[in-house]
């Protein structure tokens, strides 16, 4: 989905993760546009039934961890 804001435009990706079996910690690591735009930034938002949790990625962040 193209999300417009008074900055520009941006992608928003939407996607579930099934887990094969339960899992306490999910490591996620970024860097689709890192090479070639190093002010690129990913937000990411995890929900887990009622736990929500946020991480911004970028070139010096590209690995995090989300516990459920």
């Amino acid at each position: 989905m193209i999300d417009a804001h008074a900055d520009g435009s941006y992608a928003a990706l939407f996607f579930d993760a099934v887990c094969a079996r339960p899992t306490r910690k999910i490591t996620l690591h970024y860097s689709l546009f890192f090479a070639i735009d190093p002010s690129h930034r990913a937000i990411v938002v995890m929900h887990s039934g009622a736990t929500v949790a946020t991480a911004v990625l970028s070139p010096q962040n590209a690995t995090i961890d989300l516990n459920r």
